[in-house]
């Protein structure tokens, strides 16, 4: 007798065999932080990638889990978003329903067996959410202590690249934002007292050339998120570790995140922070101006651009964590109406004071002009409609209808007539069939079990064969 416990035609050849070559660990590299990047899971011993076939949330978010984060909410990225990995191809048309413990228990092709670009175009990327719980030492699948760099090595000779810095953010792999590894994440460096010293350090453990090591300042590279782990650094420039400098502690600081070092181990690139570009809203009376919040831009530092025409506080400002809106008055706050033949305009501009922390300016000044365009010509209709009725839902239940099936052969087209035993030889293969009785096709079945016992033994009886666990073929003695 075989019992078949299933979830929602699905066709499984079952062999007595074992699992072997699962992933061991797994990490993310190429991100802005750790909580993001290109996955790569140990496969005997080798990193590689995932390609992004039928990549999705319920197989991010099993990668998450195993990297131990709690949060539900995943993003999944494709085609290399954070950058190529390398080794291996390991997983094709990962499939997992998202509630596995690792990815070993999730459908796959056969590890290493995929038809995606060998140039690692195609890597699957995630962001995980949530806060972090440590895991054991001997749990499968955990996150290396140290992840593996982001960026590739630096040109001198005999050096090997620490695993504890990265740059990130940058537009060339020997420039960005300073990131250090320590108590499991990484985080940023505060730029107090911050300059050429700290960078000749950085730049070493990342094996370039010292000579054009400098520290940045309003280079328009993004501001970095959560830990700052280092304020307050005296390096002489020798050291061979940014943690061999005296400092004030790991993470005892003082700064926002728009004060995050950034550095450059080669040439200087003279770059300018970007302009914000906000959106804007013409109501009957006003404009709706909103900024997408980003490096050091606060409310305080956008106002109306002209003050000898404007009347202080005649701009209403409203912030949220990622949008600070603005209300400015048509009639009012220095807006010119103007008009012609066949509009009425009104203009107005928005000004952004310059950032200064320390006497340092962080980010320039700059004015964004503002329009709102009305035609002259406009037209009035009415329209009559019903009232619109809610009906509530009305629910009936039912349960599928399962049938399992046995045949000969592995095209599974000559069965076993029922009633009939099934013999096999040591080492043939089961060959089974069960088949959803419905016309969806978007309802699949899932086979997470199969288990098999003599006739004549009651379902609750110790004598039983499990032939699939956990979706997985187990040895059958």
């Amino acid at each position: 007798m075989i019992i078949i416990s299933v979830i929602f035609i699905f066709l499984y050849s079952v062999r007595v065999s074992e699992v072997s070559g699962q992933i061991t660990a797994v990490r993310l590299i190429g991100g802005a932080d750790a909580r993001e990047g290109t996955v790569e899971v140990l496969w005997n011993g080798t990193w590689g990638t995932i390609c992004d076939d039928g990549w999705d949330t319920p197989d991010a978010a099993v990668v998450c889990r195993m990297l131990g984060y709690t949060g539900l909410l995943v993003n999944t990225f494709t085609q290399s978003h954070f950058g190529r990995g390398s080794g291996p191809i390991v997983f094709d048309n990962l499939n997992c329903d998202g509630d596995e413990s690792s990815i070993n228990l999730c459908r796959s092709n056969t590890l290493g067996v995929h038809d995606c670009n060998v140039n690692h175009t195609e890597d699957a990327g995630i962001r995980c959410n949530g806060a972090i719980v440590t895991t054991s030492p001997t749990t499968p699948a955990q996150v290396a202590t140290a992840p593996i760099n982001v960026i590739q090595p630096g040109t001198l000779q005999n050096c090997n690249v620490s695993n504890l810095v990265r740059l990130v953010n940058g537009t060339a792999p020997n420039i960005g934002r300073v990131e250090v590894f320590t108590n499991g994440a990484f985080g940023t460096v505060c730029d107090d007292q911050f300059d050429a010293n700290e960078a000749r350090v950085i730049c070493r453990m990342l094996c370039y050339n010292t000579d054009n090591a400098r520290a940045l300042l309003g280079s328009g590279i993004p501001d970095g998120t959560g830990n700052i782990w280092l304020d307050g650094l005296q390096c002489s420039g020798n050291e061979a570790s940014i943690f061999d400098c005296p400092h004030r502690g790991i993470g005892v600081h003082d700064c926002n995140h728009n004060e995050d070092a950034k550095v450059t181990c080669g040439e200087i690139v003279a770059t300018a922070s970007p302009v914000p570009a906000p959106s804007v809203q013409c109501t009957q009376t006003h404009f709706n101006v909103n900024f997408q919040t980003q490096g050091s831009l606060t409310a305080d530092r956008l106002n109306v651009a002209n003050p000898t025409l404007a009347a202080s506080g005649c701009a209403t400002k409203q912030s949220t964590p990622t949008v600070i809106s603005i209300t400015v008055p048509y009639n009012g706050c220095g807006t010119v109406l103007r008009s012609n033949a066949t509009h009425i305009i009104y203009t107005n501009s928005i000004y952004q004071n310059a950032s200064v922390t320390n006497n340092i300016i962080r980010e320039n000044e700059y004015t964004i002009p503002i329009l709102c365009v009305f035609p002259r010509s406009a037209s009035v209709t009415n329209d009559f409609r019903a009232t619109a009725r809610t009906v509530p839902p009305q629910i009936g239940t039912q349960t599928f209808t399962l049938a399992l099936y046995f045949y000969e052969n592995n095209t599974f087209s000559n069965p076993v007539p029922p009633g009939t035993p099934l013999r096999l030889r040591l080492g043939q293969y089961v060959n089974a069939a069960v088949v959803l009785i419905t016309d969806d096709p978007r309802v699949k079945v899932i086979v997470r079990s199969c288990t098999a016992r003599p006739a004549n033994e009651t379902v609750s009886s110790t004598l039983q064969y499990n032939l699939i666990t956990n979706k997985y073929v187990t040895a059958c003695t």
